[in-house]
């Protein structure tokens, strides 16, 4: 199990590249790359996402927890097998009870250095986000998670990024608001 700390701002288009400008200088020594991740959510009492990503498929089920101020700490619980394992996760999955829930398209590229990560991304019927994101080990200490979220807000300041344009619901409730509104 890891602890996920994220911070998600929406953005708007014609701030893109400015911010991918920004980002690239300031991991201008971490990896780099662009990806398309298909999520598959699953429900039962509790949600197991199913993300395609290249040849990887990630099982992933997560614990969310929100701070007063929009920020998100989850627990997640992660599995890794090759794409082949798709459709054979997915019955069993059906078989455990569990039925798809929703699905989300996520496109963007992504910047990586040590435990950060920085993703700009187009979510398929809501638009373009930031995600600021730092993973530790499920024995983080507090003094540790402390020091992740003062980093954490750092990167956001350099960024410029502010605090009125926080996302503080997660993407599925932000699909289904997104349903709703468009009468899908």
């Amino acid at each position: 199990m890891a602890i996920e700390l994220e911070f998600k701002f929406k953005i708007k288009e014609v701030d893109k590249e400015r911010l991918e400008n920004r980002v690239a200088l300031l991991l201008s020594d971490g990896e780099f790359k662009e990806f398309v991740k298909e999520d598959l959510y699953f429900k039962k009492d509790d949600f197991i996402r199913i993300r395609c990503d290249d040849k990887t498929l990630l099982i992933t089920k997560k614990i969310k927890n929100k701070t007063e101020q929009g920020y998100e700490i989850n627990n997640e619980d992660e599995l890794t097998f090759t794409t082949d394992f798709k459709e054979s996760f997915i019955k069993l999955l059906n078989f455990l009870g569990y039925k798809e829930s929703f699905r989300k398209l996520k496109k963007g590229r992504m910047w990586h250095k040590e435990n950060l990560t920085v993703e700009i991304v187009y979510v398929e019927k809501l638009g373009w986000f930031i995600e600021l994101e730092i993973l530790l080990e499920d024995k983080a200490t507090a003094e540790e998670i402390k020091k992740s979220w003062l980093k954490l807000e750092n990167i956001k300041r350099s960024l410029d990024l502010d605090d009125s344009n926080l996302e503080s619901e997660n993407y599925r409730e932000l699909l289904k608001e997104a349903k709703y509104q468009n009468g899908i």
